[in-house]
């Protein structure tokens, strides 16, 4: 439901109740600030604590002792302690928002505009009865000061700003309503860096080490199966959680109760060697300074823009997890952390919507994903 009351010819107001029904799907692929991990494979329910041996060349014929994932501490289960978002919240929410947007715009045209003001701001609140607590601010501006009398040349400024936060029971704004920047297309523009890549990334999931052929197979008594220079007939096709051995402080195995070695769950830890992902954060700052001038033979300044600009901003996080600070993927805001980039951009009003191309030199940092040339159909400047 949305209505909007206009204040006068160029400044509106406008409200919109809102109802969302969102459901995640959070497998042994997602990462950990969604879902802790690793997360147990269905259908397997045993880990192996000594492997059988089926060879009677390579000693005695024995069996594998088995155990019962059940059975274990949470120590040994080897998860990650520190929870992700539908650990915390779960994996389906029904939120009723209300939106209240404040525009006003004094801009000279619709489209490559030379002089003139537009001001945006939205504020989204999520109303009692959601099942997740968050509130949602946004702001864009636009300013064209002109320089010559013919506005050729003309001086502006663009910047977005956003803010988000959880309250109540709801400890963070949920990650499925970050905030992104960097290229020519995301709501944070950042010229120069990949669509989408700067600010807090995501860590890789684990996964627990599985195997197969985990027992000998059994005859109609129970016993190991036989072949008659007295080598086990073979493997059973059932699978297991491959295990390691639980050491002390002194370097020493630890046993259990019944003298057998004291394992927990192997893990595989994809963050050791995979590169990260943009996760986004709940802050977002991002400016644009540009100095529009004249192509030389170009008449139709109307349908042709170009202008040198000067790019900064980042995305930042409030409520970084301890995993993203240990691995160096999350930072709150930090002025030292803000990305820049210089350049020049064309756009050209086509038939088919705004063409918009940039070469662009990036002032980043080592691991930065940056792009020196890109173009857009549709996203006009």
């Amino acid at each position: 439901v949305s209505f909007s009351y206009p204040i006068s010819e160029v400044e509106v107001l406008g409200f919109d109740l809102g109802f969302t029904h969102t459901e995640l799907s959070a497998g042994l692929g997602s990462v950990q600030e969604i879902i802790a991990s690793p997360v147990l494979f269905e259908g397997i329910d045993k880990y192996v604590i000594t492997p059988a041996n089926g060879n009677a060349f390579n000693g005695p014929v024995v069996d594998s002792v088995l155990g019962n994932i059940e059975n274990l501490r949470d120590d040994q289960l080897g998860r990650n302690s520190e929870l992700g978002f539908v650990d915390k919240y779960g994996d389906t929410f029904d939120n009723f928002t209300i939106t209240g947007n404040w525009f006003r715009n004094t801009l000279n045209r619709g489209q490559l505009p030379t002089a003139g003001f537009l001001n945006s701001l939205g504020v989204e609140l999520t109303l009692p009865g959601s099942d997740l607590e968050y509130a949602r601010i946004n702001y864009n501006g636009q300013f064209y000061w002109p320089i010559t009398q013919n506005q050729e040349w003309v001086f502006s400024l663009r910047t977005t700003l956003g803010f988000g936060l959880g309250y109540g029971n709801t400890e963070q704004l949920p990650f499925f309503n970050n905030f992104f920047a960097g290229g020519l297309i995301a709501s944070g523009v950042v010229r120069g860096f990949e669509e989408n890549s700067l600010g807090p990334q995501s860590t890789a999931g684990a996964r627990y080490l599985t195997q197969s052929n985990i027992s000998l197979l059994k005859d109609d008594q129970g016993n190991i199966a036989r072949n008659e220079d007295g080598s086990a007939v073979g493997f059973s096709n059932e699978y297991g959680y491959q295990t390691t051995n639980v050491i002390d402080e002194n370097g020493n195995v630890v046993l259990d109760k019944n003298g057998l070695p004291e394992v927990k769950l192997a893990v595989e830890n994809f963050y050791l060697d995979k590169d990260y992902d943009s996760f986004g954060g709940n802050i977002l700052t991002t400016a644009t300074f540009e100095l529009l001038f004249p192509l030389p033979f170009v008449d139709d300044t109307g349908r042709v823009r170009s202008a040198f600009f000067v790019d900064v901003g980042n995305v930042f996080s409030s409520t970084c997890t301890e995993r993203q600070k240990r691995l160096s993927n999350c930072t709150n805001f930090d002025a030292g952390e803000l990305r820049y980039s210089a350049g020049l951009s064309v756009t050209y009003l086509s038939p088919f919507g705004p063409l918009t191309l940039y070469l662009a030199q990036p002032f980043g940092k080592d691991g930065d994903d940056t792009k020196t040339f890109d173009f857009s159909v549709g996203q006009g400047f």
